[in-house]
């Protein structure tokens, strides 16, 4: 979730390739939502109070408007981080959860073959591993956000931040 250090890419640093997971915008907003109602631990406990929050999936009723906001937050991060995995100067493999899910034995021999080990046993690790039942949102292909775009996007986060509440920026 964090962003890898420049000068940890490349070949002199600790990683030469990276396999970068594409997650639909609006399935990962779900999915942390979820996730913070889900969670039961003092640190989640604190953040429900601090916006005043029981269940973060019922906040788009409880408070719309502090929702939107924080969906405007959410979105710019989401994009931002892709922006910046996009420019790591090493190879890279963009790949979508939506592949992930719908084809899991040729997306990971794809990332197997990139990572160097064309030959790894998929069959056995899927048999040991078995996919749970997902429903699959998002393209199936992965789409570039684009330079310009990366930098109006930048300066979007930025904006929102400085606005968002104590709330929004840990949630």
């Amino acid at each position: 979730h964090g962003r890898v250090n420049y000068n940890d890419l490349g070949p002199s640093g600790k990683y030469q390739r990276a396999v970068v997971l594409y997650r639909d915008r609006e399935d990962n907003l779900d999915a942390n939502l979820r996730y913070l109602t889900k969670i039961k631990s003092r640190a989640k406990d604190e953040l429900r109070e601090l916006c005043g929050l029981e269940e973060f999936v019922d906040w788009k009723d409880v408070d719309p408007k502090a929702y939107d906001m924080f969906v405007q937050l959410h979105s710019a991060a989401h994009k931002r981080f892709y922006c910046h995995a996009e420019q790591y100067p090493i190879p890279k493999l963009m790949v979508t959860y939506a592949q992930l899910l719908s084809d899991p034995y040729r997306t990971f021999g794809d990332i197997m073959v990139f990572s160097g080990y064309p030959t790894a046993n998929i069959t056995k690790a899927m048999e040991d591993n078995a996919p749970q039942s997902h429903t699959v949102h998002g393209s199936l292909q992965y789409i570039s956000v684009g330079g310009d775009e990366c930098e109006v996007v930048a300066d979007r986060f930025r904006e929102l931040w400085k606005k968002a509440s104590p709330c929004m920026r840990r949630a």
